[in-house]
């Protein structure tokens, strides 16, 4: 299967960036996922725990909203 994305340059040129960098906002994403599992895992009090786990929870809640898993992609 082959995909092919068409921009009209420089019209679309802020488009065209963004799909160039999709991958790499991908893996930031899963790179602070990551980093806020291991906050959560290894906290040394249970507020820094708290404070992981909500984040964790607000961070996968903004990305269903857009339709994202960072699993689709690993």
């Amino acid at each position: 299967m082959r995909a092919i994305l068409e921009f009209n340059l420089p019209e679309e040129k802020e488009a065209f960036e963004g799909a160039q960098k999709a991958f790499d906002f991908w893996d930031c994403l899963f790179e602070f996922a990551e980093k806020l599992r291991k906050k959560r895992k290894y906290a040394l009090t249970e507020e820094e725990a708290d404070r992981a786990v909500q984040m964790e929870k607000d961070l996968w809640e903004i990305l269903e909203g857009h339709n994202v898993t960072l699993g689709e992609y690993s």
